[in-house]
């Protein structure tokens, strides 16, 4: 009994010329006690697994060699191994010293002192908004009259300077061709200011005073002409 080199199918008569499953001539018997050894339905020499052998014997063999003479390194990628002290350099990278060095000294964070006996750590704070920009809100306000836009100015406070009626308000500046302001901070929402009145009829009317400024609106003023 052998089996077919060509199918693999097993063949029970062993004086059968051909396989019968695929018809393929089949190979003359092995002599007895032959130089082959069978791996399913195919022959290999029997040297072959011992020469597949020897190889992977050497080829272990020149690995540990070559490891062995390996200079001694931190890695196998064959970095040297490079020491960096606290404070050093190395390729652009600076050594920074850790809070458990001889060297490190935490910064000291120094509060602010109050009047009763402790220390306070609440951020002083910054000056507010109405008080940067209250100059701002007078001259808007102006430039909302020169530019026709009575609704935007008296939103602002001119209704709650003038105290009358919308109309009344408007109807005071007919006889107005422009307006020029100088305003500046005076601190706490006080706005000190300068109004140039340039009338229809070319003339000017000088007006100086201060205006009162609280969350971007007009809240009351001391304007008095001038000239």
């Amino acid at each position: 009994m052998h089996f077919c080199v060509h199918c693999g199918s097993r063949v029970e008569d062993a004086a059968r010329p051909d396989c019968p499953d695929c018809g393929a001539p089949l190979a003359a018997p092995e002599p007895p006690g032959g130089g082959y050894v069978r791996i399913g339905a195919t022959r290999l020499p029997v040297w072959l697994p011992w020469a597949l052998l020897a190889v992977l014997v050497a080829g272990g063999v020149t690995l540990g060699v070559a490891v062995a003479d390996r200079p001694d390194t931190p890695s196998a990628g064959g970095w040297s191994a490079v020491t960096v002290s606290p404070g050093g350099t190395y390729d652009g990278w600076t050594s920074l010293p850790s809070p458990t060095d001889g060297g490190y000294t935490t910064p000291a964070v120094t509060p602010d002192y109050d009047d009763s006996g402790g220390y306070d750590d609440t951020p002083t704070p910054e000056s507010s908004q109405e008080d940067q920009d209250a100059s701002t809100v007078v001259t808007t306000y102006y430039d909302h009259l020169n530019a026709g836009d009575f609704q935007a100015a008296w939103s602002m406070g001119g209704g709650r300077l003038y105290g009358g009626s919308y109309s009344d308000w408007v109807a005071g500046f007919s006889s107005t061709a422009h307006i020029d302001v100088t305003a500046s901070d005076s601190g706490g929402g006080q706005v000190a200011a300068e109004i140039r009145a340039t009338q229809t009829d070319g003339s000017v009317q000088v007006f100086r005073g201060t205006y009162t400024v609280s969350d971007g609106q007009l809240v009351g003023a001391d304007i008095r002409q001038v000239s």
